[in-house]
């Protein structure tokens, strides 16, 4: 079914699932929001208090809290991954972005909603949620303020006189009485 939907996909973080994890292709950083480590059921890493400018979603400059190691497992792959750790509103869980996808060496398909990556036993396919990745954007969508139209009636549009167009009359009525005009017989054929 044609779609615009993110690939949005279910992956462990230190031993707990989370269903909603942005593949993002274009973040050069792991994201996570602040209270993702502290819903982990294992102790709450420490954060690295390496602070980093990013921007958000809807262009501003956001400060990032530190940088946090956190486990992530799908299938039978584990890696020990950074994550750039905020403190601003997201739908998802986390981002995972050009480093976590390099590690993995995984192929993002969008449009085909998945995540390809190969195993110690073979090629793995993790799946996307398109219902999901819906939930996300509507949640965006909900927390959105309303937009204020400027609605103009068409009777504020239409000219309040009606103005005469003014129509002039040429001063020369044809070439053919100009004085100059009897070098230019042979250009156009006959004269009139």
């Amino acid at each position: 079914m044609p779609h615009n939907d993110a690939l949005v996909i279910t992956l462990e973080l230190v031993g707990t699932i989370f269903s909603k994890i942005l593949v993002d292709s274009g973040s050069a950083v792991n994201v996570v929001l602040q209270n993702t480590p502290r819903s982990i059921s294992q102790p709450t890493p420490v954060i690295d208090h390496e602070m980093t400018p990013l921007n958000s979603f809807e262009g501003k400059s956001v400060r990032s809290l530190g940088i946090v190691p956190l486990t992530t497992r799908t299938h039978d792959v584990e890696l020990q991954t950074q994550f750039t750790v905020v403190d601003h509103f997201m739908p998802f869980d986390a981002i995972i972005g050009r480093p976590w996808l390099n590690q993995m060496r995984a192929v993002p398909s969008v449009y085909h909603q998945c995540l390809n990556f190969l195993s110690p036993t073979g090629e793995k396919t993790i799946r996307g949620s398109q219902k999901q990745s819906r939930a996300c954007y509507m949640t965006v969508f909900r927390k959105m303020p309303p937009r204020r139209e400027n609605v103009s009636l068409v009777r504020d549009l239409t000219p309040r006189e009606q103005t005469r167009i003014s129509t002039t009359k040429p001063k020369v009525s044809s070439t053919s009485d100009h004085p100059l005009a009897s070098h230019l017989s042979g250009l156009g054929g006959p004269r009139p």
